[in-house]
């Protein structure tokens, strides 16, 4: 197998685990403890990836699609998660699905310069940061439901969610605007 495959493998492996996820992520001890591992085990996939795909020394589009794609699986999967157990609002989740999908169809329709997305990969990377807060706050908060902790932070998840949002919308309209100027 080539690096190039076994990056592709390992980012579309991140679609049926987070699936994995939806099912797990709840109150139940052992169903939040397989989902906390699943989660780190997306994780690691993410970062292996990249590691494949740099010793191919290929940054093709085909790679960042699939790469893209095994994200937004978690990050939907997530979104879903904590929407159905009360954690994040509904107004808050639809606006990040729609920014995920959003921005799947301007990278595929925009391929040409999907190398100019990295000129603004730092809207990209806060939006990816506090999406990732989003979930390490829903998960602390179905452990403190699990374990009946004293210590809520359900609004942290929100305030994540809405930063997170704001920083992909952000990366879309300079992207967008970026594309248009050439």
């Amino acid at each position: 197998m080539t690096n190039r495959q076994m990056a592709n493998l390992l980012s579309c492996s991140r679609i049926p685990l987070s699936a994995v996820c939806v099912f797990t992520f709840s109150p139940n001890k052992v169903a939040l403890s397989i989902c906390s591992a699943v989660a780190v085990i997306i994780f690691l996939t993410d970062i292996l990836d990249g590691y494949y795909a740099r010793r191919a020394s290929e940054s093709g589009v085909d790679g960042r699609h699939w790469d893209s794609l095994g994200d937004k699986a978690f990050y939907i999967a997530m979104i879903v998660a904590l929407i159905s157990h009360g954690m994040l609002l509904a107004v808050v989740g639809w606006g990040l699905l729609f920014r995920e999908v959003a921005m799947y169809i301007v990278r595929i329709w925009n391929f040409a310069y999907i190398q100019n997305i990295l000129k603004h990969r730092i809207f990209t990377d806060l939006h990816g940061f506090f999406m990732y807060m989003t979930i390490i706050f829903g998960f602390y908060n179905m452990y403190n439901i699990a374990y009946r902790f004293e210590v809520p932070l359900v609004y942290l998840v929100n305030i994540f969610a809405i930063v997170s949002f704001g920083f992909g919308t952000l990366s879309i309209i300079k992207f967008l605007h970026q594309v248009s100027e050439e």
